[in-house]
């Protein structure tokens, strides 16, 4: 069995490089067919003094990213971050979230459909996003076929 990170993980940038601006954005549908957990990294980039950013995850049967179950978030570790109505919501305090990672990770089981999307809903300033990750797990057939956003890997070993 092999343990490297590219056997194991599909990795792929769902929502690009998005320059200052007040507009909601929305992930392209992520297809959970065989893997168990999925985890979005958001990248932050200069998110402006105030903002509040409102990050909703939805599943929905078909590659399309409207409609679909809202899934609930439980639980946030995240500096200036809490859960209100299932949502993660960040706010913007001095340049905390400059700059910075965060994660949402979403086991299978409570995920309704087979595909997963993200809206993140800018509101009071704007937000600079470098970009979001998917990165899928829990595989069920190993090894992982990196999916096109993925230009490849390289690793070292002894």
């Amino acid at each position: 069995m092999s343990y490297l990170f590219h056997e194991n993980h599909d990795v792929s940038v769902v929502e690009p490089f998005t320059a200052d601006g007040t507009s909601a954005l929305t992930t392209t549908a992520i297809d959970m067919a065989g893997y168990d957990q999925l985890t979005l990294a958001i990248v932050l980039g200069d998110v402006d003094a105030a903002a509040v950013l409102t990050c909703a995850v939805f599943t929905v049967a078909t590659n399309a990213v409207t409609g679909g179950a809202a899934v609930t978030l439980t639980d946030v570790s995240a500096t200036g971050g809490v859960i209100t109505s299932g949502n993660l919501v960040l706010t913007e305090d001095t340049g905390n979230l400059d700059n910075k990672v965060v994660t949402i990770t979403i086991d299978r089981s409570v995920i309704a459909s087979r595909y997963v999307y993200m809206v993140i809903t800018p509101t009071v300033e704007s937000l600079e996003l470098g970009c979001v990750l998917a990165i899928r797990s829990c595989a069920r057939d190993l090894p992982v076929t990196q999916g096109s956003t993925n230009l490849g890997y390289a690793f070292a070993s002894a």
